[in-house]
């Protein structure tokens, strides 16, 4: 039973990564948001102070997931040969 629930897994994992640019594209889309109420909260308790200001941990968790999407968009093209390029030489 768990070799079969293993085969359903890595065919969902299968599925997910055909669909890596358009989710890719959805996840940049949602950072872009977080980017977008980040600094539009920021600049409006700048104004009042009775507004709490964000967290300082949500800047850093922003580029953290920005620079996750770039790794994602750039591996296909750019990491992932050169990467096996690397091992290849390790091999001989």
């Amino acid at each position: 039973m768990a070799l079969s629930l293993a085969g359903i897994g890595f065919a969902g994992s299968a599925l997910l990564a055909e669909q890596r640019m358009w989710l890719s594209g959805l996840a940049a889309l949602i950072v872009a948001g977080g980017w977008f109420l980040y600094w539009r909260r920021r600049r409006a308790c700048a104004s009042d102070a009775a507004c709490a200001a964000p967290a300082r941990s949500m800047p850093i968790l922003l580029t953290v997931a920005t620079a996750m999407i770039a790794a994602s968009l750039l591996w296909q093209p750019y990491i992932e040969p050169w990467l096996l390029e690397l091992i290849a030489g390790w091999r001989e």
